[in-house]
């Protein structure tokens, strides 16, 4: 059985995004702190990339733990993340928050950074699960 990422975390993590921008946006803490905007992009690529790996074993394939099939799946995520990001830049564009291209490029970044830093604790922690499961060798 594979281990998958919980969907309470998911939801969870989704909450604790919104309600943040929410506020961020009530109080101006995107133009007060100068980090926010990379925190929020952070969070919002982990949130991406976990809801990516809670779906993917899902509905295609279960994870072997080869270190090809993890490149693959990898890619796969980020590519996921990468189309979530851009959808937010629309919609900052849409908007009218942030206008510069510098400023998107930077969010694009902390969001593919926020989604490779939760595909690899997903997926060490998936690997780490499934070297404990397997039987002793030993004699």
């Amino acid at each position: 059985m594979v281990k998958t990422v919980k969907p309470i975390y998911i939801c969870f993590l989704f909450i604790f995004f919104v309600v943040l921008d929410v506020l961020a946006n009530i109080y101006d803490w995107f133009w007060i702190f100068g980090w926010f905007d990379v925190l929020m992009h952070f969070l919002g690529g982990a949130l991406a990339g976990a809801a990516f790996f809670w779906i993917f074993p899902r509905f295609f394939i279960t994870f072997n733990r080869s270190f090809t099939q993890f490149f693959i799946i990898f890619t796969l995520a980020m590519g996921f993340v990468a189309l979530v990001g851009v959808v937010w830049e629309f919609h900052e564009l849409v908007f009218d928050i942030q206008g510069s291209v510098a400023d998107t490029m930077e969010d694009l970044f902390n969001d593919f950074a926020g989604g490779a830093v939760a595909a690899l604790i997903i997926f060490f922690r998936q690997k780490k699960s499934f070297i404990a499961s397997q039987p002793s060798t030993d004699a």
